[in-house]
């Protein structure tokens, strides 16, 4: 469902990015990280919502599990949605966006990742284009 807009849109309406940044705070396993990340990669798809990732805390959040997980498909997803978030925002919103990923260390997680072999291609496309963001953006 929230590969529409409009439904996005309703879910943030009624508070959808703070309820899932409430969801993958408590201890829950992989797959359900998962599953809610990607509902936060599908929302940030729409620019407004894309901002608003920045003002709640969902990128310390998502710093925090990119930092500590070694699940391939979570990684990646943490990755996609970040990706999404900067590539959404534009001028002083996206080099925000960029200064709290800097400040959650996620330039420190994304050598890690760069450094392991993972089957996903996309994992090393998005952690390259990551990386050129935040330096550009931090500069």
């Amino acid at each position: 469902m929230l590969r529409y807009d409009p439904y996005r849109v309703a879910f943030e309406d009624v508070g959808g990015v703070e309820l899932l940044m409430g969801a993958l705070k408590k201890k829950i396993n992989f797959q359900l990280q998962y599953q809610i990340i990607f509902a936060v990669w599908c929302m940030a798809f729409n620019p407004q919502i894309a901002e608003r990732c920045t003002s709640c805390g969902l990128i310390q959040t998502l710093g925090d599990i990119l930092l500590h997980s070694t699940t391939e498909k979570v990684i990646r997803i943490i990755l996609a949605t970040f990706v999404n978030i900067l590539g959404k925002l534009e001028g002083e919103e996206k080099a925000e966006a960029a200064r709290q990923m800097f400040h959650s260390k996620i330039n420190r997680s994304l050598q890690f990742v760069s450094a392991k072999q993972y089957e996903d291609p996309d994992i090393q496309d998005d952690v390259r284009m990551l990386t050129t963001e935040l330096s550009n953006c931090v500069v």
